[in-house]
Order: C-alpha cells, then sequence, then structure tokens
C-alpha cells in the first residue's frame, strides 16, 4: 500500500464491520469470533474477525510521498521536499456483513438507522484503542486508531439483502434509499458525514428486493 501511494496512486481498504469496529478493543487475526448481542437469537455464527484490519492502520498510518511539483492549474511550485499523507485514501466499512451490528441494532431492535451512523462515524472519527497485545505476533501494544471523515465510505448491500428466512431476523442489512437519505443528512448536521456510499455488488443492481419495493 505505502509502494502505491508512493507512485502517487490512491490506496483503499474494504473492512468487513467486525475487521475495523470502534466499539471493541480487542484484535487478533482469528475470524472466528460471535458477536455477543446475537446469541440467542442467531447462534453459532462465528465468521467475525475482531479489528482485523486496524493493525494496518496501526503499523501504516502515513506514507512519505513527495511534495507537488506543480498546482492544479499547472503552475510550477517551489521545491517543497516530502509530505506526510494517510496511506489509506478511503476506507469502505461493510455494513452488510452477516449479522452484524449494524444489523442487529436496526433490523432486530428496530433502532433509528441514522442516530446508529452518526454515532458509528463519531466513534470511528474520534478513535479508539486497540490492545494488539491480544495477539503477541503483531509486535505492538496499545494504539489509537482513527479515520477522518473523509476517509471514511459506508459499504451498504443492494436488492440481494434484507430477506430472512421463516422466524428468522434479516442476515445482512438493507437500508433503503430514503433512509440513507434522511441518515446523510443527520450525519452532515452532525458534522460527521462521511466521503460517501458503497454498494455491493453490481450484478444485483436494480433488483427488487425481498418484500418487494423499489429496486
Amino acid at each position: 500500500s505505502q509502494l502505491a501511494k508512493k507512485e502517487g496512486y490512491l490506496v483503499t481498504m474494504a473492512p468487513m464491520e467486525s475487521y475495523l469496529d470502534p466499539s471493541s478493543p480487542m484484535f487478533d487475526r482469528a475470524l472466528t469470533h460471535e458477536y455477543q448481542e446475537w446469541k440467542g437469537v442467531v447462534d453459532g455464527f462465528k465468521y467475525h474477525g475482531a479489528n482485523t484490519y486496524a493493525y494496518l492502520l496501526a503499523k501504516y498510518p502515513t506514507t512519505r510521498v513527495p511534495a507537488p511539483t506543480h498546482s492544479l492549474d499547472g503552475a510550477v511550485l517551489p521545491p517543497a521536499g516530502y509530505n506526510e499523507v494517510p496511506t489509506f485514501d478511503l476506507v469502505s466499512i461493510q455494513l452488510y456483513e452477516s449479522y452484524s451490528h449494524a444489523d442487529f441494532a436496526i433490523a432486530v431492535q428496530g433502532g433509528d438507522a441514522a442516530a446508529y451512523l452518526v454515532r458509528l462515524i463519531t466513534a470511528l472519527t474520534t478513535g479508539w484503542v486497540v490492545d494488539f497485545s491480544w495477539d503477541p505476533a503483531a509486535g505492538m501494544g496499545t494504539k489509537l486508531i482513527k479515520l477522518s471523515a473523509q476517509q471514511v465510505i459506508l459499504g451498504l448491500a443492494n436488492g440481494w439483502a434484507g430477506g430472512a428466512d421463516a422466524g428468522q431476523p434479516v442476515k445482512a442489512l438493507l437500508l433503503p434509499p430514503p433512509v440513507l437519505q434522511k441518515s446523510f443528512v443527520a450525519m452532515r448536521n452532525a458534522g460527521v458525514a462521511p466521503r460517501g456510499f458503497m454498494f455491493w455488488d453490481i450484478k444485483e443492481e436494480g433488483l427488487v428486493p425481498p418484500g418487494g419495493g423499489e429496486p
């Protein structure tokens, strides 16, 4: 990632919600964790991470790159050496992870999506401490992990998500466009508007979600 950044590329990462989780200080490399709030609702889903991608943000937070030689209008700039810039330009957090925190809070508990997303972005941009000593191989102690709102992309599902088997909760969260519009206004008003949204995936773009409604 740092080599790509030095070559002038935009660098992104796309962690599952559990791979970059501001609600938890835990870290390890296993992807076999079960969310506590889902116990008794959906038991035995042990496929979550524990801040797995936080290691990359802690280990490679910035990259030293040559300062620009020309302005946007083409004017030559005086030599300025090097700048330290964030290694990762965009961080797309995939809230459609199966049985995610967001899914539980919104689809199971019936919480307000706008309020939840404001809290989430606030937590990501305020920062949270991750204890990497849970995994001695990481070679780090505690680190503050923090993103800027302009780094954050909220990863959302399109029409394939939102369904559930009879008597079962929604497995992958689906947020309809009107809900997203309301949520973005709330985040903007709170001063934590993210860079934008991404949707998985192109193949299902325009698909009518389970239960009907608009694509």
